[in-house]
């Protein structure tokens, strides 16, 4: 018999690393350690992350860009304001997790 957190874990494919900063939010302060998580991810799937800041920019604050292993160019982007930092890294997870197997 399985335990809830195994349940939650297969039904929602969480990786099990990562299920304990699912309900971390994260902002400007601790931006850093999401993208530590979310290039561990990237690795898992065979892919790599690459962030780009844009102060005084007209595209957003920042700019997550997820590329597969070895190509040049960005299979997508996802633009951000600071204010929802937590949207767009948890976009950029559930993106991995629908586009690239493991």
């Amino acid at each position: 018999m399985k335990n809830l957190k195994e349940f939650i874990l297969e039904k929602f494919k969480i990786n099990s690393n990562n299920a304990g900063s699912q309900n971390i939010k994260y902002n400007k302060d601790n931006y850093k350690e999401a993208l530590e998580l979310l290039n561990d991810e990237a690795e898992n799937h065979n892919c790599r992350i690459k962030f780009k800041n844009h102060p005084n920019g007209n595209t957003g604050d920042f700019t997550i860009f997820i590329y597969k292993a070895k190509s040049r160019t960005y299979d997508v982007g996802f633009d951000g304001d600071w204010d929802e930092f937590d949207k767009c890294y948890h976009q950029s997870l559930d993106w991995l997790e629908k586009n690239y197997n493991k």
